[in-house]
């Protein structure tokens, strides 16, 4: 049974205006909180991912928007801490690291994941990451910036 994805319009926030542009009209402003409704990955172009299509059925999902683009990988703009952190893993495996250099950023970020940490540890941790990936904190400057706190921010 062959499948296929129809294009989806998705506001800034992650609210699914149309999980299929073929067969819904949307507007220009998400209805539910006003912000901008994008349908297409503006990294590469690429459509959003809606409802999955399967030949002789009926449609099927649609309705959670997916993190990442399915083209080229890069975040859309309503991901969460995990899928920001997923998205720093994701670009770390482009970086020229020692192996054990890699695995120790890697359990940095797994630790990152959790939001209650206290900023002493939040800072240590973002110091390893700062000192063992400098390359990988350079060009991620923006979304270090989203995941650690402002106490955070402020001395590392």
């Amino acid at each position: 049974m062959s499948s296929e994805y129809r294009s989806a319009a998705v506001c800034r926030r992650g609210h699914v205006a149309s999980a299929d542009l073929s067969a819904s009209e949307y507007g220009p402003k998400c209805s539910q909180c006003g912000a901008d409704v994008l349908i297409q990955c503006s990294a590469c172009g690429w459509r959003i991912r809606g409802e999955t299509v399967v030949a002789g059925t009926y449609h099927v999902g649609g309705e959670t928007p997916p993190d990442f683009c399915d083209n080229c990988g890069a975040a859309f703009p309503w991901i969460g801490r995990q899928a920001l952190i997923y998205e720093l893993q994701n670009r770390l495996e482009g970086q020229q690291l020692d192996p054990a250099d890699a695995l120790t950023v890697r359990e940095q970020l797994d630790a990152l994941l959790s939001p209650g940490l206290d900023v002493a540890e939040q800072r240590e941790r973002w110091g390893r990451v700062k000192k063992l990936a400098p390359a990988l904190w350079q060009t991620s400057q923006p979304l270090i910036e989203t995941l650690a706190t402002a106490a955070v921010r402020a001395t590392i």
